[in-house]
């Protein structure tokens, strides 16, 4: 059964719920925190799977399957407003592909089939909804979660498996007892959010920008190229749009990930590497 998302405008989070998305959100920490290193998520495994999972209409989805359960492919094209036949059905073959959806085939003369998540999709469901709750509300959330969130250390004594484990059962246990809530102004909002945070991260050297500031610390443009490899004129692009965005900022000669960015990196590097490790 999915999460039943209401469409009408709610109360703001509770305390509860704020403290479980923070919970999840130190937990994605110590994942950033350890990208890389030995023991720690590969980083070729998270840009698959962020390669994947952010692009358009595949978090939209997730996000819709796993708020009204199992629906017909015209009902969850109705859903994402109208969204062609032939780029939906791409989109589905994929989640099919990743082990994310599972498709029934209906008695009777005409071809119809239910579309629905698979365990593994239901999980990277609830993390999608975390993390649209977690940036519709990110200043409230920011005030409130730990330490861990706001600095590049890990929590101590958490190894990777055991923090995608708990940001896995943070995220389930908040979208069951919070699934009745909706973003601010409903469902539509929701999937809004989700869709500018896709964006943001699936953009050349945007989102290996924000990592590498959250694992580095403060860096100069030079230290910046030097670890990614990137050109000047592109790596000058992405760092404009995410002083922009209020992910980065500048301060003397080197750049720096703000809390809103790290906040993002805590939510959003989980969720990639949910949807690539078929183990997870």
């Amino acid at each position: 059964m999915g999460l039943v998302l209401s469409t009408r405008s709610v109360a703001p989070l509770d305390a509860k719920g704020a403290a479980l998305l923070g919970e999840a959100a130190d937990a994605g920490a110590t994942l950033a925190a350890r990208l890389g290193a030995p023991g720690g998520p590969d980083p070729a495994v998270a840009g698959r799977g962020a390669r994947f999972v952010y692009r358009r209409w595949v978090l939209e989805s997730l996000l819709v399957l796993g708020a009204r359960g199992p629906m017909g492919f015209n009902d969850l094209r109705r859903a994402l407003g109208g969204l062609a036949g032939e780029s939906l059905a791409s989109k589905l073959d994929d989640l099919a592909l990743h082990g994310l959806l599972e498709r029934e085939r209906l008695p009777g003369p005409a071809r119809r089939v239910r579309l629905g998540l698979t365990p593994r999709g239901e999980r990277l469901a609830c993390a999608t909804y975390a993390l649209v709750i977690a940036k519709s509300e990110h200043a409230r959330l920011l005030a409130g979660a730990s330490s861990a969130v706001r600095a590049p250390a890990p929590v101590a004594g958490l190894g990777s498996a055991r923090a995608l484990r708990r940001f896995v059962a943070c995220t389930a246990r908040f979208a069951r007892e919070h699934g009745a809530r909706a973003p601010p102004a409903g469902l539509e909002d929701g999937l809004a959010t989700a869709r500018r945070f896709a964006k943001t991260c699936v953009r050349r050297w945007h989102g290996e920008t924000l990592a590498a500031l959250a694992f580095a610390g403060p860096l100069r443009f030079t230290g910046i190229r030097a670890r990614l490899g990137a050109g000047d004129e592109a790596l000058t692009r992405a760092l404009s749009e995410l002083s922009r965005l209020r992910a980065v900022e500048r301060t003397g000669g080197a750049y720096a990930i703000t809390a809103e960015g790290r906040f993002d990196v805590a939510m959003g590097l989980p969720i990639p590497l949910l949807a690539s490790l078929h183990a997870a």
